[in-house]
């Protein structure tokens, strides 16, 4: 049987289409997990677009120093690394849906009471 494309063309094909999937989620989507960003930087996604992805979703992320250290063990963008490292700042202690949740006025009905 002749193939088609090369094994590592296949590859490549498939990483793109499963990046693509995760780049361009729904709108409710969870936000993106550290081990996510792992996944997206052994696909080969450059550093600007996982850092797209971490802003769509306005991902706060709470680092401890063994998360770092997987990361860097990944070989995650120095770039990227950072801008994870700043979310705190940048977008409170909670992000993505929670912080939306958060910033919704709530409304209380009034209560009736016996005289």
């Amino acid at each position: 049987m002749t193939r088609i494309f090369p094994n590592s063309i296949g590859r490549l094909i498939a990483s793109l289409t499963a990046a693509s999937v995760l780049l361009i989620a729904a709108p409710d989507a969870s936000a993106i997990s550290s081990e996510e960003v792992i996944t997206l930087t052994k696909l080969g996604i450059a550093p600007k677009e996982i850092i797209k992805a971490i802003e769509k979703d306005r991902t706060v992320f709470s680092l401890a120093v063994a998360d770092i250290l997987a990361l860097k063990k990944a070989r995650v963008h120095e770039d990227v690394l950072k801008f994870m490292l700043a979310t705190p700042q940048k977008w409170g202690k909670r992000g993505g849906a929670a912080a939306q949740q958060e910033a919704a006025p709530i409304v209380e009905e009034p209560t009736e009471t016996e005289d």
